[in-house]
């Protein structure tokens, strides 16, 4: 994301991912290479072409979603935290670089930053029928991160009314607090 100041949201610590060999066959081929956003483009920007990836990145998220679909909601968002974190590293882009890579990408590579991670979850979640959006979150300066929200209901003993996905932190359904935010839907078919 443009302007990002890298310093306000990073795991806390390099993991030790392990290599998920036996997922391979659940995504199809990595084409390419990753994408680079143009140049001088705002945070809105990006997460609109974010959501554009989303739409046409579907096949690469179509069959390990059924294997992470859980038995409700929140076991469903917690095997997808929980892939991401077990399986990719978080790694910054180079300096002056945004990257965004699609699922398949991700996966073969093995490594990313919140916006990629984002880009595989919002691709699984759209391919499950799981209504949700993209926070983009500020800190101290500046638009900083992006991570996934799941809307819940009350019923469900939730005390937010949402799930988190942030597979950069190492928690789940956890949300580091912000000086602002804003959202965007991502338009489920």
């Amino acid at each position: 994301m443009p302007e990002i100041d890298t310093e306000a949201i990073r795991a806390s610590h390099q993991r030790k991912i392990k290599p998920g060999l036996e997922y391979n066959k659940y995504f199809p081929a990595a084409e390419g290479i990753t994408g680079i956003l143009k140049r001088n483009g705002s945070v809105r920007d990006t997460v609109q072409l974010m959501g554009e990836i989303v739409k046409v990145t579907l096949n690469d998220t179509r069959k390990i979603a059924e294997i992470l679909k859980g038995d409700n909601l929140h076991e469903t968002c917690s095997n997808i935290w929980n892939f991401i974190y077990t399986y990719i590293q978080y790694e910054l882009d180079a300096p002056g670089r945004e990257q965004l890579r699609r699922p398949a990408r991700l996966f073969a590579d093995r490594k990313g930053d919140c916006d990629c991670f984002s880009l595989f979850i919002s691709s699984t979640l759209t391919n499950l029928n799981i209504p949700h959006f993209l926070r983009v979150t500020k800190y101290n300066a500046g638009w900083q991160h992006v991570y996934v929200i799941v809307p819940t209901s009350k019923q469900d003993g939730n005390k937010q009314n949402y799930i988190t996905i942030d597979a950069v932190l190492d928690q789940y359904n956890y949300e580091k607090p912000f000086t602002d935010k804003f959202d965007y839907n991502i338009e489920i078919h």
